[in-house]
């Protein structure tokens, strides 16, 4: 698998170790791209404590204090990650201070996804392809208009459509190729013929002279665009359409444009009569899903903003709804 990320290098007192854990992980086939981040934090928080190869208890603890607004979700990770280093490190003859699994506990998100009507849709694309060129970011105003686009039109995580290289960009079949995903695993995203066109037009304006492997949506230094752009664009956007922003942790977030398509590929199925059993597989590897779970909380959600078509998802899957929230 081919990566795709800029390379972290770890500086601390304790960066071998760091170093050795990613590697095992990646090498049992994990990703560990956003633990990667979560451990250079620690890496960097490290250095005060001038450890040398010990993960001191004194240091565990002070990590382990909650920050101001953070998340229950955020903290569980940034606890997790540290103690997963630790048993790594005692396997290996190393002394280190393990958090206790009580100390924390991992709350399931109490967000609930922003459904974009259409007509939001339609004000979101239209501001972002009326945003000016910036000196700082002189591709923005192309790149952000074409995202936000493939978030909704292919159901897209932020970091697979930033990721993307001009090799992964098949213009001639309309396929998007997405490596290195959250689950770890590869898989293939056709598009519709408008947005291929769309990445035609924007190929040939940025890319006439790129190598394959440079990036799709790229700096001008040849790195990828990054999220905190692509979500500082979305707050400005959101604010120009007139569309409430209730905050960090209840949105609208960027990750609402991948919920808002597959609640709007099942609405379409049912009022089509599609039948669901065939349909909800494909959106579930469309949209890379490692289990039905995960795809099947979409029909709770579609049941409850659509109740016009509430009667046929649950005549066909009503025991298939899920509670809870989706993640």
């Amino acid at each position: 698998m081919r990566n795709i990320k800029k390379t972290i290098n770890f500086s601390g007192g304790l960066a071998n170790f760091c170093t050795q854990f990613i590697a095992e992980k990646r090498n049992l086939g994990y990703s560990y791209n956003t633990e990667e981040y979560l451990l250079k934090r620690f890496d960097r928080f490290s250095k005060k404590y001038n450890c040398n190869d010990v993960l001191t208890k004194d240091l565990v603890i002070e990590w382990a204090q909650k920050c101001p607004n953070e998340s229950p979700k955020t903290h569980a990770s940034r606890l997790t990650i540290v103690r997963q280093l630790g048993i790594f490190m005692l396997r290996n003859g190393r002394s280190a201070f393990i958090i206790p699994e009580n100390l924390y506990t991992k709350k399931q998100s109490d967000h609930t996804p922003h459904i974009f009507t259409m007509k939001e849709l339609k004000a979101l694309f239209s501001e972002a392809d009326n945003l000016k060129p910036d000196l700082h970011s002189p591709f923005r105003h192309l790149i952000i208009p074409l995202i936000f686009r493939l978030l909704y039109g292919c159901g897209l995580r932020v970091s697979e459509a930033t990721h993307l290289r001009v090799c992964d960009v098949d213009l001639d079949n309309g396929v998007l190729t997405i490596l290195d995903t959250k689950s770890g695993k590869d898989r293939l995203v056709p598009m519709d013929i408008s947005l291929t066109e769309r990445c035609r037009a924007y190929a040939e304006r940025l890319h006439r002279i790129s190598k394959p492997d440079d990036f799709f949506f790229q700096t001008r230094d040849g790195e990828y665009f990054a999220r905190q752009s692509v979500y500082a664009a979305f707050r400005q956007l959101l604010w120009k359409c007139g569309i409430s922003y209730a905050g960090r942790a209840y949105g609208p977030r960027v990750h609402d444009f991948r919920h808002t398509h597959a609640v709007h590929c099942l609405k379409r199925w049912v009022k089509n009569g599609y039948e669901l059993s065939s349909a909800l597989p494909v959106l579930s590897t469309y949209l890379g899903h490692t289990t039905f779970e995960g795809t099947s909380k979409y029909l709770r959600l579609t049941a409850e903003l659509y109740p016009n078509i509430t009667a046929a998802v649950e005549v066909k899957f009503g025991k298939l709804i899920p509670g809870g929230d989706i993640q």
